[in-house]
């Protein structure tokens, strides 16, 4: 095992199997890889502020794996709006090759990253486009019929759910992953349940709070499921 899977793994290994990923060997040696190829892009392009590699393990790869607490088990297809870097799509075709992950992004330079990622660690289940979702032009770039659409970047969990809807399928997941402006977000995606609009989907709200090693505040995954039979929030 190389020093920087080794690393990875001493920082989250035993942490990994509360988010339900089954880490191994093979799996460290990929994220070692996948740090590698972020520190390197990151020297021109910019890709993060965060560096080291503890906490790119922690802050990027742990976090992403954070999303297995709310996804179901099982093959699925899922969307990663606004991927940047490849969080939290490509870690989650790298834990559970099941997945099929379309990471979207409007930035050209992320995107050719995520697809260095994904020719370097020969990811068959992930594919990275360049879309700005919200129009016909990312609809017909990217499809429908998706089982969730994740997100960590930094949107209105309200604005996620509308941008996405399009491209799931009924009973699909919206799943935004929030730090403290969870709060802020919550009214809206109430407001959204209680009163759907003519010909929209109900929605059925769910929450999950996990925190990071070495990370005292907790961080959230806010989640909405399309298509509920009724309004109800868990």
């Amino acid at each position: 095992m190389t020093d920087a899977a080794a690393t990875i793994r001493r920082v989250i290994g035993e942490f990994a199997g509360d988010f339900g990923v089954k880490a191994d060997d093979k799996l460290f040696e990929a994220l070692a890889v996948y740090a590698t190829l972020l520190g390197e892009w990151n020297t021109v392009h910019n890709l993060t502020s965060v560096t080291n590699l503890e906490k790119v393990a922690v802050r990027h790869f742990l976090d992403s794996m954070a999303l297995f607490l709310l996804l179901p088990p099982g093959p699925a297809r899922i969307l990663d709006v606004g991927t940047g870097a490849g969080f939290p799509g490509l870690v989650l075709a790298l834990c559970r090759p099941e997945l099929f992950v379309v990471a979207a992004d409007a930035t050209a330079k992320k995107v050719s990253f995520c697809k260095t990622v994904i020719a370097q660690l020969g990811l068959k289940n992930a594919r990275a486009v360049q879309a700005r979702l919200g129009g016909k032009a990312a609809f017909e770039v990217i499809g429908s019929g998706f089982d969730a659409a994740v997100s960590r970047a930094s949107m209105d969990a309200p604005l996620l759910v509308k941008i996405a809807k399009p491209h799931l399928k009924d009973g699909g997941l919206v799943i935004a992953m929030k730090g403290e402006d969870v709060e802020k977000d919550k009214p809206a995606l109430l407001q959204m349940a209680k009163k759907p609009g003519p010909k929209e989907p109900a929605l059925e709200l769910l929450e999950k709070s996990y925190t990071l090693p070495q990370h005292a505040k907790a961080r959230w995954l806010l989640a909405v499921r399309l298509g509920a039979s009724g309004i109800k929030t868990t």
